[in-house]
C-alpha cells in the first residue's frame, strides 16, 4: 500500500523520520547513495539544501516523537495494540518502525540499501540497534521474554549472528494495521453482531447462519 495514496498514521511518520535519520547518517559517510533512496519516503521535501538536511531530520524527528507519544492516548488501532500489549513507549517506537516496514515497499527497499552486509529488507537487529542507538530501551523487547516477544508480535532468526537475525513480525499485527472501520469487526459471510452485555461488561456475539 502507498503511503501516497492515504493519510499516514503517527507511527508511520515517526518510523520514516527515523529512517530518514539513519540514511543521512550512513550518506555522509558515503555508505548509501543520497538522495535517490530517501527521497522516495512520503513527505520529504527534496528541496531542502544539503547543508541543512541534518537539522531538518533532527526537528521532523523530535516533532513525530512529540506526535507519537501524543497519539498513544487515543482510539486508534495502533495505540489500541499498544495499550493491549502493556508496551512502554520505547517498545511501541520498535513495533513503529516494524509494522512500517512491513507495510510499504519504499521503506523496505530503503532498509534494504541500509543492509550493506546482507541482502534482505526486513529490519536485523543490527540496524534497528543502530537506527535507534544501542541504549535504547525498545531493544530488550524483542529479547527472549522481552514485551514483543512475550506477545508474539516478533519472531527473532535464529540461524545467524545476532547482528545479522532478520525480525520477523506476525502478519497478524500487519493486517490489523491496515483495518478500516468497515473491516475491524469482520465476521463470517451470513453472521450477525450482537451486542449483548453481562455481569463483566459489554461483549460481542457472533451468531452463524
Amino acid at each position: 500500500m502507498s503511503p501516497a495514496a492515504r493519510r499516514l498514521e503517527p507511527y508511520e511518520r515517526l518510523a520514516d523520520a527515523l529512517l530518514r535519520a539513519e540514511t543521512a547518517t550512513r550518506s555522509e559517510a558515503s555508505e548509501v547513495s543520497w538522495p535517490t533512496l530517501i527521497n522516495r519516503l512520503p513527505s520529504f521535501d527534496d528541496g531542502v539544501a544539503r547543508s541543512e538536511v541534518a537539522d531538518v531530520l533532527a526537528s521532523e524527528l523530535a516533532a513525530c516523537r512529540r506526535e507519537f507519544g501524543a497519539d498513544l492516548a487515543s482510539e486508534g488501532v495502533f495505540a489500541t495494540i499498544v495499550r493491549h500489549a502493556a508496551l512502554t513507549l520505547d517498545e511501541a517506537e520498535v513495533l513503529a518502525l516494524l509494522i512500517a516496514a512491513e507495510l510499504d515497499e519504499h521503506r523496505q527497499a530503503l532498509i534494504a540499501a541500509l543492509r550493506s552486509a546482507s541482502e534482505g529488507w526486513r529490519l536485523t537487529f543490527g540496524l534497528l540497534s543502530s537506527i535507534v542507538g544501542m541504549d535504547h530501551r525498545g531493544l530488550l523487547a524483542i529479547a527472549p521474554g522481552g514485551a514483543l516477544y512475550r506477545c508474539c508480535f516478533v519472531s527473532l532468526q535464529t540461524d545467524r549472528p545476532l547482528a545479522r537475525a532478520e525480525l520477523i513480525l506476525e502478519p497478524a499485527v500487519g493486517w490489523s494495521c491496515v483495518a478500516t472501520e468497515n473491516t475491524e469487526r469482520s465476521r463470517p459471510r451470513g453472521a450477525a453482531w450482537l451486542d449483548v452485555e453481562d455481569e463483566s461488561g459489554d461483549a460481542d456475539v457472533v451468531l452463524s447462519p
